[in-house]
């Protein structure tokens, strides 16, 4: 089996909101400026492959997964575009330019729409922006799983690697504050890591953070037990004594996982780690990671 390992890592969270409950009517349709967080477009320059104006057409989610996947360091465009894909988890992708199209829309008239609301307010329009950006032309996927929307998207680079069908999985997950949530608090919070073979890796002589050893998926209504079916799945020799499925704070939504995983990657592995998430819905997922040698 292809061995396959995690290359690059970058990450970056925002503030749930304070203060006086927000509601529903002070939110919707489309309006994300109620929502104080920490992660403006103009606290970062505008990544090497768009300029400002480009930068300014996306919509928030494609605009911090660029931001992300620049300062990850990745290469643009990559040696082998089409064996280079993008996998994203995100609860609530393009979520916000819809419900601005549908405000601008019902408001002013359709022909009072900007014609870049379209593509940004589809659910892959985010994955999509990114694959184009850095110049991708394999697999194009994203994931919706409730907490478990980030490890979702590993799990299916980690099948698409492993079998031989990409070298490079750029493996994403983000999420903004959503104007559906109503009183529901959700900041900004995007984490972009790179899943290689390791065939890939020694042949551009680089250096692996970590080594993705076994990846899980379930379902079942008991979350709990679905977090121990995928955490034995993704580990079944029992090789790691222990594991606490991750509780997602709502500040970290569905890129939680991944962003555990992001953490995991940032300091010295000592020891296999065990990740595990469960969604209230029944979906779970698990990863393990094991120090790169």
């Amino acid at each position: 089996m292809t061995e396959l390992l995690l290359t690059r890592v970058h990450a970056l969270t925002g503030a749930v909101p304070t203060g006086p409950e927000i509601s529903a009517a002070d939110t919707y349709p489309g309006s994300r400026t109620t929502w104080p967080v920490r992660i403006p477009a103009e606290a970062y320059p505008a990544p090497a492959p768009l300029g400002r104006r480009q930068l300014r057409r996306l919509s928030p989610e494609a605009r911090l997964l660029h931001h992300a996947a620049d300062s990850a360091g990745l290469e643009v465009p990559p040696a082998d575009p089409q064996r280079t894909g993008v996998f994203v988890g995100s609860t609530a992708a393009g979520l916000g330019m819809y419900l601005e199209a549908l405000r601008d829309g019902f408001c002013a008239g359709p022909t009072t729409l900007s014609p870049v609301l379209a593509p940004q307010s589809s659910y892959n329009g985010a994955a999509s922006e990114l694959s184009k950006g850095l110049g991708a032309q394999g697999a194009v996927m994203t994931f919706a799983s409730g907490s478990c929307s980030g490890l979702s998207a590993l799990v299916a680079a980690a099948d698409c690697v492993a079998a031989g069908d990409l070298d490079v999985a750029v493996v994403a997950a983000v999420d903004v504050p959503s104007p559906v949530r109503g009183s529901f608090p959700q900041a900004e919070v995007v984490v972009v890591v790179v899943l290689e073979s390791a065939g890939h890796v020694a042949a551009r002589g680089a250096r692996a953070l970590a080594v993705l050893a076994g990846v899980a998926e379930t379902w079942d209504r008991d979350p709990a037990a679905g977090a121990r079916r995928a955490a034995a799945g993704a580990d079944p020799a029992g090789r790691t004594a222990s594991f606490v499925p991750r509780p997602q704070p709502v500040d970290r939504a569905g890129a939680g996982g991944l962003l555990t995983v992001a953490e995991a990657l940032t300091g010295p592995l000592p020891a296999a780690t065990l990740i595990a998430v469960s969604d209230p819905a029944g979906h779970a997922a698990a990863v393990r990671l094991t120090p790169a040698r």
